[in-house]
């Protein structure tokens, strides 16, 4: 699902505001990117099951199923790419059951995640590392990280042993989290300068209760100072309702179907 905080910025850009003359609302640019990141896993949980047809499900699917430790990793990458259909598995089953590729897509952004063993033969957790690949709209894939890293609750950049870690990078740890920190600056950086726009228009527009706005508003500003990203488009879309914002359709602003030049964004 494309998350209603670009769909705003759509919508901004569109003037369905129809703001005082001069006002142009923020818009970056944002072309098609390729995203690899690499994991420390740390929790085994969630275990899925692999249906017939290859597909991830839940455990509770009833049937001839394999399982499938997903892990923390997978998990928030999964939670943060939204609805979409159920994962394929891409890449057998490995021992442990921890050994494995899958792929998802949703709303034209690729995201594929492998788990392989980088020290002690994957005897244990820790010894795992998951290889991230994502594929979609510069904003969309930051985004994703941005969540994930939320989702999270820690650095997952950082390894249990460090230099089979990065043998099995290619890079060291520290340009590894580089990109992983650069991604969510760069989300973090879109959400207050959507934060920004709307308080201008808020001051600006005429006719408008502004107290209800003034609360929501602050309360996306604080959301985002807890980094929490639902409950920021949550004040945000109270607000962007008491506006009444309305005209054409914004999902083709951000879901056009166009040729645009993937950028390679890990140097990999």
């Amino acid at each position: 699902m494309v998350p209603l905080s670009w769909r705003l910025i759509a919508l901004l850009q569109r003037e369905i505001f129809n703001p005082n003359p001069g006002f142009t609302p923020y818009m970056p640019s944002d072309g098609m990117v390729s995203l690899r990141l690499f994991a420390q896993v740390r929790a085994a949980r969630p275990v899925m099951v692999v249906d017939e047809e290859n597909l991830v499900r839940n455990n509770s699917l009833t049937g001839p199923t394999r399982k499938i430790i997903l892990g923390d990793v997978g998990q928030a990458f999964l939670r943060a790419l939204g609805p979409s259909d159920p994962p394929i598995l891409t890449e057998n089953i490995g021992f442990d059951e921890q050994k494995w590729e899958i792929s998802a897509n949703s709303f034209g952004t690729d995201l594929s995640i492998k788990s392989n063993p980088y020290w002690g033969f994957g005897l244990f957790t820790n010894c795992f590392l998951n290889e991230i690949n994502i594929k979609g709209r510069g904003s969309i894939v930051d985004r994703i990280v941005y969540d994930s890293l939320s989702f999270l609750g820690r650095n997952p950049w950082e390894p249990t042993w460090t230099s089979k870690f990065e043998r099995k990078m290619g890079m060291d740890v520290e340009k590894q989290a580089e990109i992983w920190r650069e991604s969510q600056s760069r989300a973090e950086r879109m959400m207050r300068e959507i934060l920004r726009e709307l308080s201008l228009i808020v001051r600006k527009h005429e006719g408008i209760e502004l107290g209800q706005c003034a609360i929501d508003l602050e309360m996306a500003r604080a959301a985002l100072d807890d980094r929490n990203s639902h409950a920021f488009e949550r004040a945000i879309s109270r607000v962007s309702s008491q506006l009444n914002i309305q005209g054409g359709d914004p999902w083709g602003v951000l879901i056009e179907s166009d040729e645009s030049e993937i950028i390679d964004l890990t140097e990999s």
